[in-house]
């Protein structure tokens, strides 16, 4: 192989036979491991070629750093996602090549971001609302919604700093 690695279990025993396209051994390379990870289409437009991202190994703490190489043109139709790939910077024994890891790509940072729970969401239809308080009265406000977490999502168009919403007996 031209480059440094290791080779893994054979796939043949002793006496077998062999051919030409007959896979023996892998030989993967250690030294510079391949990071390749996907990003919904929304955030995938701020996503750049020698931009840098982090990643987790599993549950670790511990944080490694790759910078973005390559990036596929188009937008899976499946999925909606598109593909990245991303050279790891620096490789230890923890690192295996086909680990499942996290990335942790910091896209944009919106200080002005307004979020509310994401209980707060009442979906109708193709639709999304929230109930606001408005002297004394509730009102369903239809809103634009941005990027999901886990417990709160990003408000971009329809509600205002100091409205006040309803957070639970939405039903």
């Amino acid at each position: 192989a031209p480059f440094d690695g290791e080779v893994g279990l054979s796939n043949i025993n002793v006496g077998a036979g062999v051919t030409q396209s007959t896979p023996i051994a892998w030989i993967r390379s250690v030294n510079r491991i391949k990071l390749d990870f996907s990003l919904p289409e929304r955030e995938s437009a701020l996503l750049r070629v020698g931009q840098k991202v982090e990643f987790k190994l599993g549950d670790k703490a511990e944080k490694y750093s790759a910078i973005v190489i390559a990036t596929e043109p188009a937008i899976d139709a499946s999925t909606r996602n598109r593909k990245f790939r991303a050279a790891v910077s620096k490789t230890d024994a923890g690192l295996v090549s086909g680990a499942f890891v996290t990335v942790l790509a910091s896209l944009k940072e919106d200080k002005e971001a307004l979020l509310v729970p994401t209980q707060c969401i009442l979906p109708q239809g193709d639709k999304q609302f929230v109930m606001i308080s408005r002297k004394g009265k509730a009102e369903l406000l239809p809103v634009i919604t941005g990027i999901r977490q886990p417990a709160s999502i990003q408000i971009i168009k329809g509600l205002n700093t100091n409205d006040t919403i309803a957070a639970s007996g939405l039903q």
